[in-house]
């Protein structure tokens, strides 16, 4: 690989074992990808590998899911939670209420299910999630869309950097899947039911943000962040304007610009140290899914990285929900799948053992 071009994400992913599907897949996913200036915040357009055309008309299925699921919930006692979660959602703008105007919608539409998901957690226990893999004569809408191209770092790649820092962190990026507005087009395609009372008639819903259970919802959101750090690492708002010349960015149009991303991040030395990495290349190369695990030499200076990042991913509609550093005393936390004691500073592997066999 040549010099000129050792930092081109094209011959990264070719050095990465990507394969060219896996190179036009990200291109797809940037294509859809637009974020608005004006308001801070990107619109996710997803990519699909056969019309929305071909779907049924399950309003009917759903319709008979949603009441199933109220019944069973007022059994448990669990249905004045479900209603406050998901009035909570509709505050924050996931769902909306479809208007007539919405409901008169002539292209096509489909439902997905809400599903709960109960996690150990005390400020969420309970958790939505919408199925998009709801099925209908055989398709649903996570069929019909595009499969996600391989991650570019791994779990293993981010594990290992992670532990290279004599201060880690981790940063887990608040609501995540929802920092992102869906189009109008594809909220229609993911129609809810839900009633806010146990004997009222369930409403029509439209999903306005991408939520997690669908296909591309990770990759999406993934790219997207790491666009924002693309577009504002080393860059003011103004700066950004002048480079790109308009108040609404295409993720393809980052690409474009790889060149000037490249001049403004170009690290101290030539030689590779870990830490002399720019912000946005700590965004893109220490991310996984919605946790950052970076760090630095040092907490003061881990602390400002931290903040360099919040004002880098702000632009985008993203923020840090929780930080802990290597020292905090505090109780263990999920890594990846692990569990990091930070005050210890070490990693475990938790392992469950049926003592009855």
């Amino acid at each position: 690989m040549c010099s000129g071009c050792k930092n081109c994400r094209h011959c990264a992913a070719i050095a990465a074992g990507q394969s060219a599907l896996d190179v036009r897949k990200r291109q797809l996913i940037e294509e859809g990808l637009t974020l608005d200036l004006e308001n801070h915040v990107w619109t996710a357009s997803y990519p699909y590998k056969q019309p929305p055309s071909v779907l049924f008309d399950n309003s009917e299925q759903a319709y008979k899911i949603c009441l199933r699921d109220r019944q069973r919930m007022i059994k448990k006692g669990e249905y004045n939670t479900f209603c406050q979660v998901f009035q909570e959602a509709v505050s924050r703008g996931v769902y909306q209420k479809a208007s007539p105007e919405d409901l008169a919608y002539t292209k096509p539409v489909y439902y997905s299910s809400l599903v709960c998901a109960y996690k150990e957690s005390i400020s969420t226990p309970l958790r939505i999630c919408a199925n998009s893999s709801l099925c209908c004569k055989g398709l649903s809408l996570n069929s019909i869309m595009m499969d996600g191209p391989v991650p570019l770092y791994t779990l293993m790649h981010n594990l290992i950097r992670f532990r290279s820092y004599k201060c880690a962190f981790v940063a887990d990026i608040q609501k995540f899947y929802n920092s992102l507005l869906a189009t109008y087009e594809d909220s229609q395609l993911k129609r809810v039911f839900f009633a806010d009372t146990v004997d009222g008639e369930p409403e029509v819903y439209l999903t306005k943000t991408i939520n997690f259970g669908e296909a591309l919802a990770g990759d999406m959101a993934v790219t997207a962040l790491r666009l924002t750090g693309r577009i504002f690492g080393g860059r003011s708002q103004q700066d950004v304007q002048d480079v790109y010349g308009s108040e609404k960015i295409r993720g393809c149009d980052v690409v474009a610009q790889q060149d000037v991303w490249r001049d403004v991040q170009q690290p101290l030395s030539s030689e590779f140290v870990l830490y002399q990495d720019p912000p946005s290349v700590k965004l893109e190369t220490c991310t996984y899914v919605d946790d950052c695990l970076s760090g630095h030499n040092s907490k003061p200076e881990a602390v400002q990285l931290v903040q360099e990042l919040e004002d880098m991913i702000a632009p985008g509609n993203f923020k840090f929900k929780s930080v802990v550093y290597s020292g905090d005393d505090v109780d263990s936390v999920k890594v990846l799948g692990l569990v990091w004691d930070p005050k210890q500073d070490k990693l475990f592997l938790p392992v469950r053992a049926n003592h009855g066999e």
